[in-house]
C-alpha cells in the first residue's frame, strides 16, 4: 500500500514539475508578472468611418497624429503622406516627396511627434530622419531638416530630446550586443552611446538560434511622453517602461499562453502603444499565430504598467493612434475589409456582458 501511494506521489510530482516547466516564462531578469484574467468587465467601443480619408487610400502603412492633423503614410504614390484636418473634418491632400534626395524618403517606418506642429519621420532604407513642420509641409510641401546615420537602419523607434536622438537597438547590431537603446548627438559626430538591455531567453528554448532570439526580443513598438517611454513587444508577452532621465526601467510580463519554439517568432502580442494622460494603451493580439491582419482588443494600463481594463472594438483594426478621447484605427491588407480609417470615442462605451 505504501509503495502504491509513493508511486502515485512520484507520478503526481513528475506531472506537476513537467507542467510548471512548460508554463515557465522564458525570459530572465527582473520582471514583474501580472494577469489579464481578473480585469474589470470589458467595454465595447463603436466606430464611425472617416469616409473622406478612407476613399483616398491605396496602400497605407502607418498612422499618426500631429496636433489637429491625422497623417496616413502611403506607400506607392509620388507623395508619402495623406493629411486630414481633424478639427475641420476635412481631407487636405498628399504631401511629402518620395525619393533619395535631400528631404525625400522612400519608406516612412516610424515617427516621433515633437509638439503640435513638428514631427520627425524615420526612413530605415535611407538610414535618415527627416524633420517636418506641419504648416510648412502643407503649404510648401517641404521639410525643415534631415539627419543621416547608418545606425538608423532597421531600428523600430526614435525619440528626440533637445539635440539627442535616441533609437531602439537594430537588427544590424552585433548579436553579442545586448543594448536596448542607442543615442546620437545631432550636433556632434561622436560615436553613439548606449544604455538599457534587451530581455534574454533562458535555457528552456535551446533550439532557438541567437540571431532569431535577437530579432524577436528587439522588436518592440515605442510610445513616448517627455522622459517616459512605453515599449510594447510584438512577439513576446512583455511590456517595459523606461525613464530616460535616470536610465531605469520596469519590465512586466503578461501572464499568457506562451509560444512553443515552432511559433517563437510568429506569435503576436502587442503593437501600437500610446500614452494619453494617466493611461497607456496597446493593441493586443493574444499570442495569435495565424498572421491575422487585425485585432479587436485594446489593453489599458496605468503608468506603472498595471492592467486596468480591456477595450473591445466593434470592428477590428490593424494599427491605431489615440488623440484625446478618440482612437483612430487603420485597417490595412485585411481579408474582411477594404483599407480604411475608423474613429472610436473612448468614453462612449457599452459594457460587455
Amino acid at each position: 500500500m505504501k509503495n502504491h501511494v509513493l508511486f502515485q506521489f512520484l507520478i503526481l510530482l513528475i506531472v506537476t514539475v513537467g507542467c510548471s516547466k512548460k508554463d515557465e516564462f522564458y525570459l530572465i531578469g527582473s520582471i514583474e508578472k501580472v494577469n489579464f484574467d481578473n480585469l474589470p468587465l470589458s467595454d465595447t467601443l463603436f466606430s464611425t468611418e472617416v469616409n473622406e480619408l478612407s476613399d483616398t487610400l491605396f496602400l497605407p502603412t502607418r498612422i499618426l497624429t500631429v496636433g489637429d492633423y491625422l497623417i496616413i503614410v502611403e506607400s506607392v504614390s509620388d507623395n508619402t503622406m495623406h493629411i486630414y484636418n481633424l478639427a475641420e473634418e476635412k481631407y487636405i491632400g498628399l504631401f511629402g516627396k518620395r525619393g533619395a534626395g535631400p528631404g525625400e524618403t522612400f519608406s516612412l517606418w516610424r515617427f516621433h511627434v515633437k509638439n503640435a506642429k513638428e514631427f520627425l519621420a524615420l526612413d530605415t532604407e535611407l538610414a535618415k530622419v527627416v524633420f517636418y513642420n506641419i504648416d510648412t509641409l502643407i503649404y510648401k510641401n517641404t521639410h525643415s531638416d534631415e539627419f543621416l546615420n547608418k545606425g538608423l537602419s532597421y531600428t523600430n523607434g526614435i525619440v528626440l530630446n533637445v539635440n539627442e536622438l535616441t533609437h531602439l537597438s537594430t537588427a544590424s547590431s552585433p548579436i553579442e550586443d545586448q543594448a536596448r537603446f542607442y543615442t546620437l548627438d545631432l550636433k556632434n559626430p561622436n560615436p553613439s552611446s548606449k544604455f538599457g538591455s534587451l530581455p534574454r531567453l533562458n535555457k528552456d528554448y535551446p533550439n532557438v538560434k541567437p540571431f532569431d532570439q535577437k530579432n524577436t526580443l528587439e522588436f518592440a513598438h515605442l510610445a513616448q511622453e517627455k522622459n517616459l517611454v512605453f515599449l510594447a513587444y510584438a512577439y513576446i508577452p512583455l511590456i517595459e517602461i523606461y525613464d530616460l532621465n535616470n536610465k531605469t526601467n520596469q519590465a512586466i510580463r503578461i501572464s499568457d499562453k506562451l509560444p512553443s519554439e515552432e511559433f517563437f517568432i510568429a506569435a503576436k502580442y502587442f503593437t501600437s502603444p500610446s500614452i494619453e494622460g494617466d493611461k497607456m494603451y496597446a493593441l493586443y493580439w493574444e499570442g495569435d499565430t495565424t498572421y491575422k491582419r487585425t485585432t479587436d482588443i485594446i489593453m489599458v494600463f496605468d503608468r506603472n504598467g498595471k492592467p486596468i481594463k480591456k477595450l473591445i472594438l466593434e470592428e477590428s483594426i490593424s494599427m491605431m493612434v489615440i488623440q484625446g478621447d478618440y482612437i483612430y484605427g487603420l485597417i490595412i491588407d485585411s481579408d474582411k475589409s477594404e483599407n480604411k480609417v475608423l474613429k472610436f470615442k473612448i468614453n462612449q462605451t457599452k459594457s460587455k456582458t
